[in-house]
């Protein structure tokens, strides 16, 4: 329905969508229970080979599921026309064909290394013709969709001109699905080669915990309020209070160690001390009401207190399993409540037990939140906002330092903030992709956490503003991550190497590329204060910044930079062209799949860079909403 042009179309991009996005979370997911099963495998046996090659396959899935975003964004920009509908029309049997042997092979080959065969096992020899075959099959129908798409971009724009705007869409479609294929292709040859991933051995694991525990704390904060809460309950409980709790008591000091805030986290910190004194409070009490009323010293009391405590239990059980937001709580309840249950007849008590305990969890309460308020603690609305703007000087520094981008006093942009290409092409945008991960991670939990604060602690966030801004950085991160993946697949093409190298030192692209990097480094400066300030004191700078880079409008329009980019290319071409006729004839290389077509990789970098400057002008429309939201 999406690439025929049905009426269909916005319904099933809306049902890819939501299936993107669950399949993205249940790879991180995956890649969460394998980052904490390292001390369960070792380096030795079969849960060790199962391990390595999930771990290769769950970042293997994670940029597959990126160009799968990527493919979605570029089906609900295309233009479901006449021409459209000719051009897949004409692809139809190759696209299904490759879609099809892809699938097979990932499932192959997902299915070795869940039972951890290793390459020189007797049972590997067995199945190794199936996926080599199954590899063959992909080559294969790559190079026939590679093909089909040459010839069917060349009945409409001519085989060496590069696609109009209106094309754009086409080929990142037909460049993801490549890529697709390609990371199925180098799953199964990592499992050819046999070598495993770098596991955790028994004495690197001691290293690394006696390392970790030798070096210093990174937060003295919190090291200074937990010492301060602690020894100051320990010396209350040592002396006492009179008559309120008893001399040498560690009841306080035990229970306060669990109650002091860390970094960023007074807001979650105080909702789950007070659901623990109220589970823990909540839950003795209410046992010992219900020990009172039915369990009698009669003969059917101990049936009475049987039937009591198990409907007890099944109901806490049910807030335990069924609310995370009670969870915690009921947990508490549950134990506290069984404690003041399950007693014998002639243990009733007077209820100064149950006092007492309430008296100890008030006081650790007090102790945990005097600590937090006088020594002080980060503010989860700061960390936020420079989790952010980590986030958007690390996208921000891929662009100017893969294009090579310098700013007035002479030296790169954002040194450091790119993969260095000495690490290889795939560990570049791997590492680019994991440090835009980590920063959105942290941006999103702090700023979830900027809310809970205490409104006499907290500063102004604007939690609307940043939750659009968030949004627009995951999207824009992901176009990165994406262009960084296209860049490295030319690292070991000469020819598309040179060209893209050629594209980027046009005039016209270096001049966009520029006005971005500026914009973007104006608008975060611009957001972290409106992120603070809020919408009801407006910030009285304006955005007189924004005004410094060129705007859009006065930017060249896409056609304009896809003209310049044609004729760059088309010069490289007949140079390459002339130089071979002067010289040596050179091999000419087959086309093995659509990667391997310049002007489909010249798209897919143009379409990338479009939706880049467009995520920033989203940018500058939410920051001057934001501003002027009194108005």
């Amino acid at each position: 329905a999406c690439l025929s042009g049905d009426r269909r179309r916005p319904a099933e991009m809306l049902r890819l969508s939501k299936a993107a996005r669950r399949c993205e979370e249940d790879i991180r997911e995956l890649g969460g229970h394998l980052s904490a099963s390292w001390w369960e495998c070792w380096n030795s046996g079969r849960p060790f080979w199962v391990r390595s090659h999930l771990c290769e396959l769950n970042e293997q899935l994670e940029i597959m599921n990126d160009w799968l975003v990527g493919s979605i964004t570029a089906l609900e920009a295309e233009e479901y026309d006449s021409r459209h509908v000719s051009f897949m029309e004409k692809l139809q049997a190759e696209m299904e064909e490759l879609c099809a042997t892809s699938e097979s092979l990932l499932f192959t080959a997902a299915s070795l290394a869940l039972r951890g065969v290793k390459a020189d096992g007797a049972q590997w020899k067995l199945e190794v013709g199936s996926l080599q075959a199954g590899m063959a099959r992909v080559e294969e129908a790559q190079r026939r969709f590679g093909e089909a798409f040459v010839s069917a971009r060349g009945d409409q724009v001519g085989v060496d001109a590069l696609p109009p705007s209106s094309a754009l869409h086409k080929h990142f479609f037909a460049f993801a699905l490549a890529c697709y294929a390609e990371h199925a292709l180098c799953f199964a040859r990592h499992l050819l080669q046999g070598t495993p991933s770098n596991g955790v051995g028994l004495r690197q694991a001691a290293v690394e915990s006696l390392r970790a525990v030798l070096q210093p704390p990174q937060d003295w904060g919190q090291v200074s309020r937990t010492c301060a809460a602690y020894f100051a309950s320990a010396l209350v409980g040592y002396v006492g209070i009179r008559d309120v709790t008893s001399p040498l008591d560690g009841g306080i000091a035990s229970t306060v160690a669990f109650m002091v805030p860390a970094s960023g986290a007074s807001g979650s910190a105080l909702l789950k001390n007070i659901k623990r004194f109220i589970g823990v409070a909540g839950g003795r009490l209410t046992g010992r009401l219900l020990f009172s009323v039915f369990c009698p010293c009669t003969w059917w009391g101990p049936y009475s207190a049987f039937a009591t405590t198990f409907g007890y239990v099944t109901v806490t059980s049910l807030l335990i399993f069924s609310s995370p937001l009670y969870s915690f709580m009921s947990r508490l309840a549950a134990a506290f409540g069984c404690c003041s249950l399950l007693k014998v007849c002639f243990g009733r008590g007077n209820g100064t037990d149950s006092f007492s305990l309430i008296q100890t969890q008030l006081i650790a309460l007090l102790f945990a939140a005097a600590s937090d308020v006088v020594i002080g603690n980060n503010s989860a609305s700061d960390i936020a906002r420079e989790e952010w703007r980590q986030y958007a000087e690390c996208s921000l520094g891929f662009v100017g330092e893969s294009l090579g981008l310098e700013d007035k006093s002479g030296q790169k942009l954002a040194q450091g903030a790119a993969p260095s290409p000495s690490i290889g092409p795939s560990q570049g945008y791997r590492s680019l992709r994991r440090q835009l991960m980590e920063h959105s991670m942290a941006t999103m939990r702090f700023g979830a956490e900027a809310l809970a604060e205490p409104r006499l602690t907290r500063g102004r966030f604007n939690m609307q503003l940043w939750e659009e801004l968030v949004g627009l950085s995951v999207d824009h991160g992901r176009f990165l991550v994406l262009q960084a993946a296209a860049t490295a697949e030319c690292l070991h093409r000469p020819r598309q190497l040179a060209l893209l190298q050629a594209v980027f030192e046009a005039d016209a692209i270096r001049e966009v590329n520029m006005s971005m990097v500026q914009r973007g480094r104006q608008i975060v400066e611009v957001s972290n204060r409106l992120l603070l300030d809020g919408t009801d004191r407006p910030w009285t700078g304006g955005t007189k910044g924004l005004q410094q880079a060129k705007e859009p409008g006065d930017l060249p329009p896409l056609e304009a930079v896809l003209r310049e980019m044609a004729e760059t290319a088309s010069g490289l071409m007949e140079q390459q062209s002339k130089e071979q006729k002067e010289g040596a004839p050179a091999e000419v290389q087959p086309l093995r799949s659509a990667i391997d077509d310049s002007f489909c990789l010249v798209a897919v970098v143009a379409f990338a860079m479009c939706r880049s400057c467009d995520i920033l002008r989203q940018f500058e429309v939410r920051c001057y909403a934001a501003e002027h939201a009194d108005n």
